[in-house]
């Protein structure tokens, strides 16, 4: 019987012997804020402090890269979800953070 069957059987079979089943709640965010100095001056820098994190953190701009076609995609995806970003506004945010966090090698790449 491979584990994962065997785990299914003992949870199938808990009930049945009164052994209550309680499903843990996740774990608090322990997210760090993040240092703003990581953000480099230049246009765009203001506009991102002040909105970016209105939907996510600012850790999880800071952690990803790419160029300008990549940061250009992201914020189209993020106007769709209702980010306050309107396409005009696209070509400089999306320098400013192709500048500021540029495209990393992963580590399958190196």
């Amino acid at each position: 019987m491979s584990k994962r069957r065997f785990v299914l059987l003992l949870l199938c079979a808990a009930p049945a012997f009164g052994a209550p089943i309680t499903v843990a709640p996740p774990p608090p965010s322990a997210e760090v804020p993040v240092d703003e100095s990581v953000f480099p001056p230049g246009p765009g820098r203001a506009f991102i402090l002040e909105n970016c994190d209105g939907c996510h953190t600012l850790n999880l701009v800071a952690r990803n890269g790419g160029d300008v076609a990549d940061w250009s995609d992201r914020l189209v995806r993020m106007i769709r979800a209702g980010a306050p970003v309107t396409r005009g506004q696209i070509p400089a945010l999306a320098a400013y953070l192709a500048k500021a966090f540029p495209q990393r090698l992963r580590p399958q790449d190196k």
